[in-house]
C-alpha cells in the first residue's frame, strides 16, 4: 500500500530493529498523541526517560534475539531483533551463554524501567519488602519501633501526638511573645 518508498522504510526498520518494527508504529502513535496533547517536562526528565526507554527498547531487542536462537545470517535477524538485537542479545550470548544473557538482559530491563521512572534501587527494594511482608500476612509496621512508648498499659495510640503539638504551641508562643516584650524593653 505505500510503495516502493513504504516498502524500503519497513526494509529498514525491520533490518535495524528486527521485531520491533512491528511494535514501532504504537509507539509512534503515543509519541503522535503526546506531542498533540502538548505535553511539557522538564528537559532532565525528559533525557532520563529517553534513556531508560533507550535501554529497555535495547535489552528486550537482544532478548528476542537470543529466543530466536541467535540467527547468524541476516534474513533471519530481520524478524528477530535486527542489528540492534545481534549487537546487544547475540555479543552477550556468545561471551556468556545464552542462558546467562537472558536474565542479565532482563536485569538490565529493571534498571531501564526504574531509570525511566525515577525511582531509586532503595526505593523499589522497600516497597518489595512491604509487597512481600503483606502477600505473608504480616505487615512493616508489626515490628517494635525503636522510638515508640513501650509501657503496654497504654492504649493511646496518638500519644506522641500531644508532644508534638506542645513543642509546635511552644515555638509559635516563642515567636509571638518575644517580639513585643523585646519592644517593651526597648
Amino acid at each position: 500500500v505505500a510503495g516502493p518508498v513504504g516498502r524500503a522504510i519497513a526494509q529498514a526498520c525491520h533490518w535495524v530493529i528486527g521485531a520491533g518494527a512491528l511494535i514501532l508504529p504504537v509507539v509512534l502513535v503515543g509519541v503522535a498523541v503526546a506531542l498533540m496533547l502538548n505535553v511539557r517536562t522538564p528537559a532532565a526528565v525528559r533525557g532520563r526517560v529517553a534513556v531508560g526507554l533507550s535501554i529497555i527498547a535495547m535489552a528486550m531487542l537482544g532478548m528476542v534475539h537470543v529466543f530466536a536462537g541467535n540467527p547468524g545470517d541476516w534474513e533471519t535477524r530481520r524478524i528477530a531483533g535486527g542489528a540492534v538485537g545481534a549487537l546487544v542479545g547475540g555479543l552477550l550470548a556468545a561471551a556468556f551463554t545464552p542462558y546467562v544473557a537472558v536474565p542479565l538482559l532482563a536485569l538490565v530491563i529493571v534498571y531501564g524501567a526504574l531509570k525511566t521512572t525515577g525511582i531509586t534501587v532503595r526505593e523499589a527494594y522497600d516497597y518489595l519488602v512491604g509487597l512481600f511482608s503483606r502477600m505473608l500476612e504480616r505487615s512493616p509496621d508489626d515490628a517494635p519501633d525503636a522510638n515508640a512508648d513501650t509501657n503496654p498499659d497504654t492504649d493511646d495510640l496518638y500519644g506522641h501526638v500531644s508532644r508534638d503539638l506542645d513543642d509546635i504551641a511552644e515555638g509559635l508562643s516563642l515567636i509571638h511573645i518575644s517580639e513585643p516584650t523585646r519592644q517593651a524593653e526597648i
